[in-house]
C-alpha cells in the first residue's frame, strides 16, 4: 500500500510539473483572466465615443474582439485593427519603452499625453490602445493568460500604429535602448521615413545609459540610417518628465527617486527659476511703494 501511494504522489509531482514548467518558461506571470473583456471592451468603446465625439460601431468591434479573443489568430487581428480605422495623429505620435523609478514610465508617458493632449498621441490614446489595454484573457491558442501587450495582437497593433506616423514624433525612454521592447523590435522600423519629420528622443538617465551613450549610441546609427534627411534631436532628463513627476509633491517618493535617478533636485529651482521671481517681486515692491507715496501725495498728506 506504502508502495503504491508513494508512487502515485510521484507522479502527480511530476504531473505538476510538466505543467507548470511551459508556464514558467515563457517568463510570463501566471495572471486570471479579466472577468467578461468583450464587455468592458464595448464598454470603453462607448465611453470613448462619449469623451473624444466619435461614433465607433462599438457592437460591431465588440464582436471582432470576441474573435479575437476564442482565436486569436493574425486573421482576426486584421479585421479588427482595420474595423477600427487607426487614423494619423500628424505631429504628435509619442512612443515609449522602459520601466521608470517608483512610477512606471506607462504612468509618466500618458500623464504627458493627458497634460498636453496637443503635442503627445500614445498608442494607448487610440481607440483600440484605450479599448484593450490591461485586459487579460486566453483560449485554445494561449493557455498561459497575459496582459494584453504582450499578446500578439499588441505588436501588430504596434506595428500598424508606426506605420500610420506622420510628422513629429517623439519617443520616451527610460534607461537603455533595449534589445526586445516593442520600440526597438517593431516600431522604429515601421515607421514610414517619406512620412516621418523631426525626431524628439527624450531619455531617463540611468548610470551611464543616456542620450549618445550606451545603447543609445545604436539608437543614433539607427535612426541616421533609416531616417536621413530628419533631425534627430536627444535629451537627457526632459523638463516636462520632472516637472509631472513633482508637481502633486515635490517630496514624493516618486518625485525624490527621479531626482536622485537624474541628479536633479532643487536645483531646477534655486538658480534661474529663483532669480526671475525675486526679481519680479522686487520690482512689484518697488511699483507698489511709488502707488503708495502717489496716493498719499494725491490726500495731501506730507510724508517725512
Amino acid at each position: 500500500l506504502y508502495s503504491i501511494m508513494s508512487s502515485s504522489m510521484f507522479a502527480s509531482l511530476l504531473l505538476c510539473c510538466c505543467l507548470i514548467r511551459p508556464i514558467l518558461s515563457t517568463g510570463v506571470d501566471f495572471l486570471p483572466p479579466t472577468q467578461e473583456p468583450v464587455e468592458i471592451f464595448v464598454g470603453r468603446c462607448y465611453d470613448y465615443n462619449y469623451v473624444y465625439k466619435k461614433s465607433y460601431n462599438c457592437t460591431q468591434l465588440g464582436e471582432l474582439f470576441q474573435t479575437v479573443v476564442n482565436t486569436d489568430t493574425p486573421e482576426s487581428h486584421m479585421a479588427l485593427i482595420e474595423a477600427a480605422n487607426i487614423s494619423s495623429e500628424a505631429d504628435r505620435y509619442l512612443f515609449w519603452s522602459g520601466v521608470g523609478p517608483a512610477s512606471n514610465t506607462t504612468d509618466v508617458v500618458h500623464r504627458l499625453s493627458l497634460s498636453y493632449p496637443d503635442r503627445y498621441y500614445t498608442l494607448e490614446d487610440s481607440l483600440l490602445g484605450s479599448c484593450m489595454n490591461g485586459l487579460y484573457w486566453c483560449n485554445a491558442t494561449a493557455p498561459v493568460c497575459t496582459d494584453t501587450t504582450l499578446s500578439p495582437i499588441w505588436r501588430t497593433l504596434s506595428i500598424t500604429f508606426a506605420k500610420s506616423t506622420l510628422g513629429n514624433w517623439s519617443a520616451l525612454l527610460y534607461g537603455s535602448y533595449r534589445n526586445g521592447s516593442i520600440f526597438r523590435d517593431l516600431e522604429v522600423s515601421s515607421i514610414d521615413p517619406a512620412r516621418s519629420g523631426a525626431i524628439t528622443i527624450m531619455v531617463i538617465p540611468r548610470g551611464d545609459e543616456r542620450c549618445h551613450s550606451g545603447s543609445f549610441v545604436e539608437l543614433d546609427q539607427e535612426l541616421a540610417t533609416r531616417f536621413p534627411n530628419q533631425t534627430a534631436t536627444c535629451v537627457d532628463d526632459p523638463d516636462q518628465v520632472f516637472y509631472l513627476l513633482c508637481a502633486s509633491n515635490f517630496y514624493s517618493e516618486t518625485c525624490i527617486e527621479y531626482q536622485h535617478i537624474v541628479g536633479a533636485g532643487c536645483d531646477r529651482f534655486s538658480n534661474s527659476s529663483v532669480a526671475a521671481l525675486s526679481l519680479g517681486m522686487g520690482v512689484l515692491g518697488v511699483v507698489i511703494g511709488a502707488l503708495f507715496m502717489w496716493c498719499v501725495r494725491r490726500q495731501g498728506y506730507t510724508v517725512i
